[in-house]
């Protein structure tokens, strides 16, 4: 006994001095206090000590003044608690660096109330089995970053990932509140599945969200998806599944396209647009599903597997590709474009757009039905003497003509059907010149000689001695012609506060010794031809679309007015001793 007991004696002196100050706490959990630095390989960071592979950790309730956690390696944890009892609610982050690795075994606990960001994971991350990742708190809206943040190592503008999430198992998100992920490159094929409360795809500061891999985002029960892009750019080519009485909201991100595959199953899902988007993937299932928020949705990916129905509440559904479902268009919905619906139609008094420009129109060839009044608005305006097709249809057909009305700001219109299954609208257009006023707008002030006094859009409209000075472009202003003849000293300068301009196919014709300013940001595409006096652009954007050509006569004078100063496609022609001065 004597011997043994001189050997353990000799074994304990011999150990590594490191060894006694690290202790290394093998299976169990073990909590991070942060008492003297950020540094994951600091004994006193921890309590009882610095984790051992694959086991727990847990952050205090109140931990160091820098809140920070930093691996000093590549590690593996089994479940992640955020605070003693999981409930802390203040700030935290576990940050890794570029080259190390924070493998996730067992699943993450915050059960926290929180109505702001909590726990937050920077840098590379690895799911290496299925797992639960259980947050709580108030999941909030698509506009809000609350719960449990994933996301890029920093916040610089890149055109890559700052951080990486590779899912090898699914990770299943339970309770009330909101995950987030931002600034990353999600690959795997783990699956996304939400049970309850939220995750939010965010592409804030700059950052840009990857989320690709093999697995899906299953959103099931009442849980909601919510996309916001931001600031930055989404490649999100998840297939995303939608189950039971899941929702989805997407807004801060005009012009924004999402290539997911979406399937549409269970039973009604709530579908709120408050940014301009485009779904480019294909739509499955046999759900309803509910189109609401203020913004444009636009579908151009196959459609074919989709036999459910689309209530449009509110905003416009733009079609880009046939649409096999039923589609009922609300009195405060919208609906466009020109592909091919072949379920049951209802317009049920909201509001059609059709492009003038194009022969084509949206096209119904299951059952359509018309009541109450819907309202056709033109997305330009239409060449003179021109019909635009409204709609067409080739199934049967309930209501009709009367059940359409032209939106305001045309003058004569007049539905029609010349050919059994198209529906027409023609527009009529008058000539007017300028008495005088401070605004020209659509069809409210009679600020014009001839007729009713009134504006109205294809107009042909002149512009001479009388009432000239300052004149506010109101409203989304579309003349056929402009003819500006005005003498020395009888000057016009056009303003425009934001959202006034000029648009369509005008163009402007200058005559007489006396000058225009033309502000604002407009999109006509006409030419323009300064025959005399002196034409200017208060802007870098006032002279319209890009492509058009500025012809300056012999004496006339074109002044930049140090406005040119962005890229601008313009062909300018002067002739004789006229001038183009900046």
């Amino acid at each position: 006994m004597t011997s043994h007991r001189l050997q353990q004696q000799l074994l304990a002196l011999t150990l590594p001095v490191g060894c006694l100050l690290t202790p290394i706490v093998a299976n169990g959990q073990s909590t991070w206090v942060g008492t003297t630095s950020t540094d994951w390989g600091t004994a006193t960071n921890w309590v009882p000590g610095i984790p051992a592979e694959n086991a727990d950790i847990a952050i205090a309730d109140a931990t160091g003044s820098t809140n920070n956690l930093v691996l000093d390696t590549s590690h593996a944890i089994g479940t992640y608690t955020f605070g003693s009892t999981g409930t802390r609610t203040g700030g935290f982050t576990v940050q890794t660096t570029t080259n190390h690795i924070l493998t996730l075994n067992t699943g993450i606990v915050a059960n926290g109330a929180f109505t702001a960001v909590g726990p937050t994971m920077r840098g590379n991350f690895t799911v290496s089995a299925d797992q639960t990742w259980d947050v709580a708190g108030a999941s909030g809206v698509f506009s809000d970053d609350r719960g449990l943040a994933v996301r890029g190592s920093v916040d610089v503008a890149a055109n890559v990932p700052s951080g990486n999430l590779v899912l090898n198992g699914n990770v299943t998100k339970i309770d009330t509140g909101a995950v987030m992920l931002l600034g990353l490159n999600v690959t795997g094929s783990g699956n996304l599945v939400i049970d309850q409360g939220a995750l939010k795809l965010n592409a804030g500061g700059s950052q840009p969200l990857v989320l690709g891999g093999t697995g899906n985002i299953t959103v099931n029960n009442s849980a909601s998806l919510y996309m916001a892009k931001n600031s930055g750019t989404f490649d999100v080519t998840r297939p995303i599944v939608m189950t039971g009485t899941s929702a989805m909201s997407i807004g801060n991100g005009s012009n924004t396209t999402i290539a997911s595959n979406m399937a549409w199953n269970g039973s009604t899902h709530s579908l709120s647009v408050a940014s301009t988007y485009t779904f480019s993937g294909a739509w499955t299932g046999a759900a309803t599903v509910n189109k609401s928020g203020g913004s444009e949705l636009t579908l151009t990916g196959n459609n074919s597997g989709f036999t459910g129905t689309l209530n449009l509440t509110a905003g416009r559904v733009t079609f880009g590709s046939n649409f096999p479902g039923a589609v009922n268009l609300q009195a405060t919905g919208q609906i466009g474009g020109e592909a091919v619906l072949s379920g049951s139609v209802a317009l049920n008094g909201g509001a059609i757009y059709a492009d003038p420009t194009t022969p084509g129109a949206l096209t119904v060839s299951g059952p359509l039905t018309l009541t109450g009044t819907n309202t056709v608005n033109l997305l330009s305006t239409p060449a003179v003497g021109s019909s635009t097709k409204v709609l067409s249809y080739s199934g049967a057909i309930t209501g009709g003509i009367g059940n359409l009305a032209a939106a305001a700001g045309f003058r004569n219109a007049v539905f029609s059907e010349p050919v059994s299954g198209e529906i027409e609208l023609a527009t009529g257009n008058a000539s007017r010149t300028w008495n005088g006023g401070a605004n020209w707008d659509i069809g409210i002030s009679a600020n014009w000689l001839e007729g009713d006094n009134l504006f109205y859009q294809a107009d042909a409209v002149s512009f001479g001695d009388t009432g000239f000075g300052s004149v506010a472009l109101t409203g989304n202003l579309a003349p056929s012609s402009i003819t500006i003849n005005n003498s020395l000293g009888n000057d016009y300068l056009f303003t425009a506060a934001g959202g006034n301009l000029i648009s369509g196919s005008t163009g402007i014709t200058k005559s007489g010794e006396g000058s225009v300013t033309l502000q604002g940001v407009n999109t006509f595409t006409g030419n323009i031809a300064v025959n005399a006096g002196t034409f200017k652009p208060g802007g870098n954007q006032a002279l319209g679309g890009n492509g058009k050509t500025i012809t300056v006569a012999a004496g006339a004078v074109f002044d930049t007015n140090g406005s040119m100063n962005a890229n601008r496609d313009y062909d300018a022609v002067i002739t004789g001793d006229g001038s183009g001065d900046g």
